[in-house]
């Protein structure tokens, strides 16, 4: 009897119900990379599939993820906001977050590269000091993507500032890291 297309379909949708994937090898980096946070994050790959789908760069997803869980939140209630043209700082203060819900802990050694200006503010101020501090959009990508990684891969904040210096957030981050030094 031959395959007919509806049973096809049938097989494909039961596949993809039961959330058959591809191995890592067959996947690209940036499918690597969502599957990646949605491990960290603790989420399905159906709510990164969804996420995605709102058309923001796939570097921006755990920025949406990270104020969603400090800001006990919906994650479409975030990445909304973001489409309306909301910067992070203004959407994380909605929330009652400020810049240091995304502070990451240096070595005295290690080079901030990108994110200089943010911790001369950091360092700048006490902690009490740090609700006023502004970051830029980039600062909270790459911020958060520090934290991330380092949590994720378990290495340095030194290596992960690294690779945000030449290959920035995102799957080409990740790709370097888990290469190695």
């Amino acid at each position: 009897m031959p395959f007919a297309p509806s049973r096809f379909a049938l097989v494909l949708a039961l596949l993809w119900g039961v959330g058959f994937t591809v191995p890592a090898a067959a996947q690209g980096p940036e499918d690597i990379y969502l599957q990646a946070v949605a491990e960290h994050y603790r989420v399905s790959a159906d709510e990164i599939r969804v996420l995605y789908g709102w058309g923001r760069p796939a570097s921006e997803l755990p920025v949406v993820l990270h104020l969603a869980a400090r800001g006990g939140i919906s994650p479409d209630a975030v990445m909304a906001l973001r489409n309306a043209g909301r910067s992070w700082m203004q959407i994380a203060a909605r929330w009652q977050l400020h810049a240091g819900d995304f502070h990451v802990a240096l070595d005295p050694s290690d080079d901030p590269g990108a994110l200089a200006r943010a911790y001369e503010g950091f360092q700048g101020s006490p902690r009490t000091g740090w609700p006023a501090l502004e970051l830029r959009d980039d600062e909270v990508v790459a911020l958060v993507h520090l934290r991330f990684f380092t949590e994720y891969l378990g290495v340095p904040p030194r290596r992960v500032l690294a690779a945000l210096s030449s290959a920035g957030p995102g799957p080409a981050a990740l790709q370097a890291l888990r290469r190695g030094p």
